[in-house]
This record gives C-alpha cells, sequence and structure tokens, in this order.
C-alpha cells in the first residue's frame, strides 16, 4: 500500500524538477541576451556639467587661471583647487584627481585639457 503513494510522490516530484529545469533554462537565455551594462565615469559627468553650465551661460572668461561666466543674474568660477575642478561661490566640486588642468577661449569654443586619474583628456565646447 505504501508504493503506490510513493509512486505517485515521485511522480510529482518529477513534474516538479522538469519545471524547474525548464525555467532555469529560459531564466539564462534571457540572461545571456541581456546587453552589457557600461558605467558612466566621473570625466563623463564632468563633461556633461560643463556643457549643461556654458550652453546657459553669456559673458565668459579667463582671469587668474580660473574660467569665469555670467549664469542668470550671478558670477561663476571654475577654478582648480587641491587637485579638483571647483565651481565657485560654494564649493561644487565638479571633478576630482586632476593635475596639469589648463583653460582656453578660441572663438566660440571652451577646452580643458587636464590629467584625469593619470589620463590626459581635453573637453571642447561650443559657447555662444
Amino acid at each position: 500500500m505504501n508504493r503506490g503513494y510513493i509512486l505517485i510522490e515521485t511522480l510529482i516530484c518529477l513534474v516538479a524538477m522538469s519545471f524547474f529545469t525548464i525555467s532555469l533554462s529560459a531564466i539564462a537565455q534571457v540572461l545571456t541576451k541581456l546587453p552589457e551594462i557600461q558605467f558612466i565615469s566621473q570625466l563623463d559627468v564632468f563633461k556633461l556639467q560643463i556643457e549643461q553650465l556654458l550652453t546657459l551661460s553669456f559673458n565668459h572668461k579667463i582671469e587668474d587661471s580660473q574660467f569665469c561666466f555670467d549664469l542668470d543674474i550671478r558670477r561663476f568660477c571654475i577654478i582648480t583647487d587641491a587637485n579638483r575642478i571647483v565651481k565657485t561661490p560654494g564649493y561644487e566640486i565638479l571633478l576630482d584627481d586632476v593635475s596639469e588642468v589648463q583653460w582656453g577661449i578660441v572663438e566660440n569654443e571652451f577646452s580643458i585639457r587636464g590629467v584625469y586619474d593619470q589620463n590626459p583628456f581635453t573637453v571642447v565646447i561650443r559657447i555662444n
């Protein structure tokens, strides 16, 4: 009499295992088709911030190794301080671990050159 119950339990277990195996294979197929995740670096965020600031600003000048501009009714400056690029007034850190920063304005293009995380970088943005 116990043999009948054991047979039914074994069949139920086999059906459950087959559903589990099918589910796992479907999940594995979906995961292999996902695109790779691309991470955004601090330099990419810095480029976006600078571009956003400069598209809305005017009266751009380089004075005393700092880049200054007007935004709305306030005057802002971007300076280097202790291996950081910082927006003032205040102390908003735009990029950390930089060195050898050089600012430049040629006609309607603003450029920043320097070394970030031991790799050289250049950011060029058209300004109005």
